[in-house]
């Protein structure tokens, strides 16, 4: 309520629960500024650029290690897993992203938190919690993985991959 009154009763300190008298020549300052409509579609395109990376990524290296015929999927696992523990840390992130030729792009954003572990495992859960008698009688009616992937186990996790968009759009909105 504070931010409706007017700018005298503030410098006297006095404020109120409802303002005496209501006044919007601060919001009036503040959205009239082009700067912050642009960091606002600025803040939306990151959010949702990452989003449907980090999604696309983490789900297609989750589904790979629901495969039982899949070999090294123990080192793979073990792989997601590091990070997990140790942390590389903001130097050698920036190093890496300086040495791509990513800097002052949306990429530098979008890309170091593209593979989380977190929906890595989310993903592979529920991946694993799909039936192995459709997707086999998928093969036997000649679909590759991929058409497996795209067509039988992402419709029946829609609600995951609803979650983790939610968990990605706000982590990405807060960063």
């Amino acid at each position: 309520m504070t931010s409706l009154s007017e700018p005298v009763w503030l410098s006297k300190n006095v404020v109120k629960l409802f303002p005496l008298k209501i006044d919007i020549t601060a919001y009036k300052f503040i959205f009239g500024d082009s700067k912050l409509w642009q960091a606002y579609g600025n803040s939306v395109l990151y959010a949702a650029l990452s989003t449907i990376v980090s999604v696309a990524v983490c789900s297609m290296y989750a589904y790979p290690l629901t495969i039982p015929e899949i070999r090294g999927k123990k080192f793979w696992n073990t792989l997601i897993l590091i990070p997990m523990f140790f942390s590389g840390g903001m130097i050698p992130l920036y190093i890496q992203v300086a040495n791509l030729g990513l800097l002052n792009t949306a990429w530098a954003l979008v890309l170091p938190g593209a593979v989380s572990t977190y929906y890595i495992i989310l993903f592979r859960t529920q991946f694993k919690s799909i039936p192995m008698e459709l997707r086999e009688s998928a093969r036997i009616d000649g679909a590759s993985e991929f058409r497996i992937f795209w067509n039988l186990v992402l419709p029946l996790s829609k609600v995951i991959f609803m979650i983790i968009a939610l968990y990605c759009i706000v982590g990405s909105w807060n960063s």
